[in-house]
């Protein structure tokens, strides 16, 4: 049986940041430890947590308190970037103690959820965590912008928005506009300022996006950088952040972007199963260089950290009456485990303790429920796999009450 000695999790001091930069400069790649250094600094050492023994520092992680939007209300979430054990003390069980230590901590402090980007879906999975939504690597040429899906009303109207660039002291009114936005959007981020920095900011300097203006209102926002591609004789356009509330807008920026054709010839974003980059462009017949590569080849994983409270937080759809009695069993916080009952009426849920199961309970674990949670399977599907268990009728009610738009999560971190 292999022994795991006990250590220390806590927020470090200036030199065990140190010691946390070095381990995260072996484990992902970095542009030194300086760099990593000053990221960590940036980030806030209260959002830093290292594991250690008396003599070393084993590993630490990045947290991001944040929410997360799951049918239009932000559910509270720590966001987790960063997660590195250094290289002679892995295959220790060290980055388990220290997962099941943050979970723990996120649970006192009264967060929901926990979301991440997973290099070793393994051992995430084996703390509650499971995928949750795609992470789509889109790349195209910006000459498709030229042929959008869209009305010749829109299209016309799209002629005579107006385009305005954004200063420092314009930053607020873009984090208003974004707030309009995400909430429609499941899995999208309420972002932190931490989240807020690495959109806006690239090597200390505040990072370009515009306005669009639609009959003298602000209906949409662009956060992009126009980046050297090695070897190749054209630049490329990166765009961090995509705001649209109108059709009109949509179009508006698309157009926008198509400018940049005279020096760059792709776009790069990364989004969803459904970013508008991906569905409102129209058929375009070319060779192979011409067409739009969304790659779904990662996965964003996530974890109910507090079952009432996650349950109860994030919206449902409205009309739909129902009640779902479960059974979930979560090994690392007992709160969570046990027999509910979910009540959902005018859009909200409502959590039950129950004493005992009912015919009717739905079986499944934390690790199941984050899936279903978001969207991302249903428990049709959960079932089919064996991830569920219960009656035909409970697992209707289920797949109804957590349907909706395919989740998405643009963002990094």
């Amino acid at each position: 049986m292999r022994m795991v000695m006990h250590a220390q999790y806590i927020q470090p001091n200036e030199e065990e940041q140190k010691d946390l930069a070095r381990i995260l400069l072996s484990s992902f790649a970095s542009d030194g430890e300086d760099v990593t250094f000053q990221w960590l600094k940036r980030c806030g050492v209260e959002n830093l947590r290292v594991l250690r023994t008396q003599e070393h520092v084993l590993g630490g992680l990045v947290r991001y308190n944040m929410g997360q939007f799951f049918g239009g209300q932000s559910v509270p979430n720590v966001g987790l970037g960063g997660v590195c054990i250094s290289p002679e003390a892995r295959g220790k069980g060290y980055a388990t103690q220290l997962m099941t230590r943050a979970l723990q901590e996120f649970y006192e402090e009264g967060y929901a959820l926990s979301t991440l980007y997973g290099s070793s879906q393994r051992l995430y999975r084996g703390v509650g965590y499971d995928l949750s939504g795609h992470a789509f690597s889109i790349d195209m040429p910006l000459q498709m912008l030229t042929q959008l899906k869209a009305s010749e009303e829109v299209l016309q109207a799209a002629k005579e928005t107006h385009i305005r660039r954004g200063t420092r002291d314009d930053v607020p009114a873009l984090k208003a506009l974004h707030a309009q936005y995400a909430p429609k959007h499941n899995g999208h981020l309420d972002r932190c300022e931490s989240i807020w920095l690495r959109i806006l900011r690239r090597e200390e300097k505040l990072q370009e996006f515009v306005f669009l203006e639609e009959n003298g209102q602000t209906t949409g926002a662009l956060t992009y950088q126009v980046c050297s591609a090695p070897h190749k004789r054209h630049d490329y356009v990166k765009v961090r952040d995509f705001i649209a509330l109108t059709p009109v807008a949509h179009v508006g920026l698309m157009k926008f972007l198509a400018g940049f054709r005279t020096m760059a010839d792709r776009l790069v974003r990364y989004g969803g199963p459904t970013d508008p980059f991906i569905t409102h462009i129209a058929e375009y017949l070319g060779s192979q260089s011409q067409i739009i590569k969304a790659q779904g080849d990662d996965y964003w994983m996530m974890r109910v950290v507090n079952v009432k409270q996650a349950l109860e937080t994030r919206g449902y759809q409205e009309g739909i009456e129902v009640s779902i009695p479960m059974h979930i069993d979560d090994p690392i916080i007992a709160e969570n485990t046990g027999d509910w009952r979910l009540d959902i009426k005018a859009g909200r849920g409502h959590m039950h303790k129950l004493s005992t199961p009912t015919e009717e309970s739905l079986s499944l674990s934390i690790e199941a429920l984050a899936p279903l949670y978001t969207g991302f399977q249903s428990a049709h599907q959960l079932k089919q796999t064996g991830l569920l268990r219960g009656p035909d009728k409970s697992i209707s009610r289920a797949t109804l009450a957590f349907s909706g738009p395919p989740p998405s999560l643009p963002d990094d971190f």
